[in-house]
């Protein structure tokens, strides 16, 4: 286990590809991740993955999945990820904790993703989580009225890569409501030492299918009437 956290860890901050990956309960990945997190930085909150029916079912999971966050970005940010392998990018609502652990501001944002195995669906659940679930940072975009979150079906947010509309999606795919991936989120970490933490960022969940994105690469992030951000990927 601890050469593959190394192989992890290498792939990670390198942008390469991890080749030889064990099999590995969920349970084992999660251990796995959080060995791997001393490695890549500060911790800045959390992502939750798998957040409808048919992710789970295909994942074989019974509830969502999540991983760190360690890098956020802002609008006008120019974001460099290490090598040349293009990430996935998806919208999705963001929320920022507060001192009771509860949601005091809301965000549009964009969540990256790049997996550190050629076929990552291929070693299963377990090797997923142990990559940090794929996540590579979050854009923060506009804030949003926590309000909005009654209607997560009215809430929309669409992604452009260079110009043209690559997704789009609205908040009522994430478990119906953001909030209740959150607590996902809150129960899956109950027993964990590190847990939720005030000022922690939560990223909620994909609301659509994620898009490519590469090197030299314009992200447009447009929340409607809540505004938009934009970064550039280095």
């Amino acid at each position: 286990m601890d050469e593959f956290v190394r192989a992890l860890a290498a792939a990670r901050l390198g942008g390469g590809l991890v080749d030889e990956v064990p099999a590995l309960t969920l349970a084992q990945g999660y251990a796995v991740a959080a060995a791997l997190a001393g490695r890549m930085g500060s911790v800045s909150g959390w992502k939750v993955g798998a957040t409808s029916a048919g992710a789970m079912a295909f994942l074989g999971v019974e509830a969502p999945i999540h991983g760190r966050l360690f890098r956020l970005f802002r609008d006008g940010d120019i974001a460099v990820f290490p090598g040349e392998r293009p990430l996935e990018v998806e919208p999705e609502v963001l929320l920022l904790l507060g001192d009771d652990l509860q949601p005091v501001a809301a965000h549009a944002g964009a969540e990256f993703n790049r997996p550190s195995f050629a076929a990552p669906f291929a070693h299963g659940t377990g090797a997923i989580v142990a990559d940090n679930a794929a996540s590579c940072g979050v854009l923060i975009g506009p804030p949003l009225p926590l309000a909005a979150l009654e209607d997560p079906a009215a809430l929309a947010i669409s992604l452009s890569v260079n110009g043209a509309v690559a997704c789009r999606g609205s908040a009522d795919v994430v478990l119906g409501n953001p909030l209740r991936a959150l607590a996902a989120l809150r129960a899956a970490l109950a027993d964990d030492p590190r847990g939720l933490r005030p000022g922690d960022w939560i990223a909620t969940g994909a609301m659509c299918r994620a898009a490519v994105i590469g090197r030299g690469d314009r992200l447009q992030l447009d929340a409607g009437l809540h505004g938009g951000a934009t970064l550039t990927l280095g």
